[in-house]
């Protein structure tokens, strides 16, 4: 009669092998599917705001969450529609640069309309705001650390001249546009060479 524990050793010392290399599988599909875009219903990934008010407080808060970096297209209509509302914008972006984050910036700039706000951007730029200037932009949009899209909606369904934006979370959509503002900015110019 053999000893069962010498007899089995080899046995089970494979099936713990087994075993731990099936912890570690389960460990990487489970990071895996926490870093996937899943969705239970493609809506959940959009939010519609109505309101240059909404949009303004929206913005800010997506700006104060943001640590590593702000994609942009400004262009008008702006949100901040009052001085108090461009300052409370310009302190949560200054914050963000604070924190470390980056910033790029293309605006569509309109000299006769826009002198005040190419001023704040000036300002902007000597905290560590990097901007450019296109000549046109296809739509107004905003990206939060590439997880988050706020973009403008050019339709006429605001009332008043107010705005309506949607968030979006859907990583390809955000993708594409991450590499179309990587085009314009690739085609734009810096302020001092535009002026």
């Amino acid at each position: 009669i053999v000893n069962p524990e010498i007899s089995l050793s080899s046995d089970f010392q494979k099936l713990d092998e087994r075993l731990k290399k099936s912890k570690e599988i389960k460990e990487e599909i489970n990071h895996l599917y926490s870093m996937a875009d899943i969705s239970s219903n493609p809506l959940d990934s959009f939010e519609v705001i109505h309101g240059n008010d909404n949009i303004h407080y929206k913005y800010c808060e997506l700006v104060s969450k943001t640590n590593e970096e702000l994609l942009g297209f400004g262009r008008r209509p702006y949100a901040f529609n009052t001085p108090e509302k461009s300052k409370e914008q310009n302190l949560e972006e200054e914050k963000m640069l604070e924190r470390g984050g980056k910033q790029r910036w293309i605006y569509e700039i309109d000299l006769k309309k826009d002198q005040a706000i190419l001023e704040e951007l000036k300002y902007l730029e000597k905290k560590g705001l990097n901007v450019k200037i296109a000549e046109t932009l296809p739509l107004k949009m905003m990206i939060f650390d590439r997880k988050t899209l706020f973009i403008a909606d050019e339709a006429p369904y605001a009332e008043k001249g107010e705005l309506v934006m949607s968030i979006i979370s859907q990583t390809t959509i955000i993708n594409a546009f991450c590499a179309l503002f990587g085009y314009f900015w690739d085609n734009s110019l810096p302020i001092k060479a535009w002026e």
